[in-house]
Parts: C-alpha cells; sequence; structure tokens
C-alpha cells in the first residue's frame, strides 16, 4: 500500500505539472489568454441564437436559448477537444515522454482536465451572465447535474485514449476523426432538441452518446426540459465501456512502443 500510494502521489504531480504546462502552452502566449476562449464561445452561441430568432424559433421548452446553448456548447466542446488533443498528445510532448515518470496516459489525462476545467469556468461565466439578464437559470436535479460532470470528462478521456490508440494501428484515422467530429456535431444536439424530431429520427439520434449527454445536462438544470428518451445508465454504461477500452489500448500500445 505504501508503493501503492507514493506512485499516486508522483503520478498526481506529473499530472499537475502536465496541466501547467499545457495552460501555459495554449494560453500563455495569448494576449487574452483565458478571455479567448470565453470570447470564442460566445460568438459560437451568438451566431446560433441569431439564426434561432431570425427563423423566429421559439424557446426550446420554455428554457431560454441562450440557456440552452451555453449548455450545448459546454458540453460539446468538453468532448470535441479532449479528442483532437489527445489524438495528438504523443506526437506533442516526445521530449517529456523520455522521462520515466511521464507517461501518455499522464499526458492525455492532464490535457483532458485542462480543457474541462477551462470550459467549466467559461460555462459558469456564461451563465453567470444569463442569469443577470434575468434569463432562467434552474436547478432541477443536482444529483444528476454531479453525474454529467462526472461522465462528461470520463467519457470524453475514454475516447481520447481509444482513438489515439487506434491510430498506432490506422493512421488514416488521424485525418477520419476530425470529419466525423464535425458530423457528429450536427448530430450531438447541440443547437437543437431531439424532441423535435419524428420518433424514427429521434430513435436514430438517441444512439448517439453524446447527444444523451448534452440533453441530460439540460435537463439537470430546467424543470421543463423534456428527459423522454434519454438514458442516464446507457451514457454510463457506454462510458466504461469506451474507458476501458480505451485505457488497455492505451497500454498495449505503450508496451509496443517500448519495444
Amino acid at each position: 500500500m505504501r508503493e501503492l500510494w507514493e506512485g499516486f502521489t508522483v503520478q498526481r504531480r506529473v499530472i499537475l505539472a502536465l496541466m501547467l504546462r499545457e495552460t501555459h502552452t495554449i494560453y500563455g502566449d495569448a494576449k487574452l489568454g483565458y478571455l479567448w476562449v470565453l470570447i470564442q464561445s460566445m460568438f459560437g452561441i451568438g451566431v446560433f441564437w441569431a439564426v434561432r430568432e431570425f427563423v423566429g424559433a421559439s424557446d426550446p421548452h420554455g428554457m431560454p436559448v441562450a440557456v440552452f446553448l451555453i449548455l450545448g456548447f459546454g458540453v460539446w466542446s468538453v468532448i470535441s477537444q479532449s479528442i483532437s488533443k489527445c489524438m495528438n498528445a504523443v506526437r506533442s510532448n516526445q521530449a517529456l515522454l523520455t522521462f520515466p515518470q511521464v507517461t501518455e496516459l499522464d499526458v492525455m489525462i492532464g490535457r483532458v482536465m485542462v480543457i474541462y476545467v477551462t470550459q467549466i469556468i467559461v460555462t459558469i461565466a456564461l451563465l453567470a451572465v444569463a442569469s443577470a439578464m434575468d434569463l432562467a437559470v434552474e436547478l432541477n436535479s443536482a444529483g444528476l447535474l454531479y453525474a454529467c460532470i462526472f461522465l462528461i470528462p470520463a467519457f470524453s478521456l475514454g475516447m481520447g485514449l481509444l482513438l489515439s490508440s487506434l491510430a498506432v494501428f490506422i493512421p488514416s484515422l488521424e485525418r477520419i476523426v476530425p470529419l466525423v467530429i464535425r458530423l457528429l456535431f450536427f448530430a450531438s444536439g447541440v443547437f437543437f432538441s431531439v424532441n423535435s424530431f419524428s420518433k424514427d429520427i429521434a430513435d436514430i439520434l438517441y444512439l448517439n452518446p453524446i447527444l444523451h449527454l448534452v440533453e441530460l445536462t439540460r435537463c439537470s438544470i430546467s424543470y421543463s426540459y423534456p428527459s423522454d428518451g434519454l438514458s442516464l445508465m446507457y451514457v454510463t454504461v457506454i462510458t466504461l465501456i469506451v474507458l476501458f477500452l480505451g485505457l488497455l489500448l492505451e497500454r498495449y500500445v505503450r508496451t509496443r512502443r517500448e519495444r
């Protein structure tokens, strides 16, 4: 147990150091720093808000459009950016990986955590602005919200580990995955509610675990947002499977690289 605790302590320090390095690499050279992330999020939300206003779309299920989009973009940004960052994590940190204390897993965890913490801060800031504008920001289910807060980074890390490991055997994945991510953006409920589609189309969209995470997060914040067809159990099982396979493959690929 003593050796296990010492190993855990070393890994924790390594991950924290990698997070600080990643934060400096991403935001240290930018004049606006973290503010730039906030501006990017506000721009994306503003564009889709303007489109909905232009076509005369009503508030989805009583939830203010701004809150609806803030939550959708927040969840999507964590997942999409985590996958992209994990795909090139090893190539971008070859020098660090020469140290025996640093592993590929540490680098990917560090990257996912930086993205996750950053997006949490941005989402809270935007929700505070929305609340200051007298837009309803409620808390329907704290338990569901906590579950989503845990599942989102776990799913993101699992997908990042899985795809980056598979890319060692199938190099073309590095070009295919960004295209798939762009397509998933339009099928993950970021700017629409799945209940606005017919049952046949909704049943297909429900296969996407990212959509469940997006919609369940909205359900946890709004009393009026419908949860029909959504399943916390489904997305939990998918997350555990993806995380298990990702960790297993990452370890297997690591040993192949060592040889």
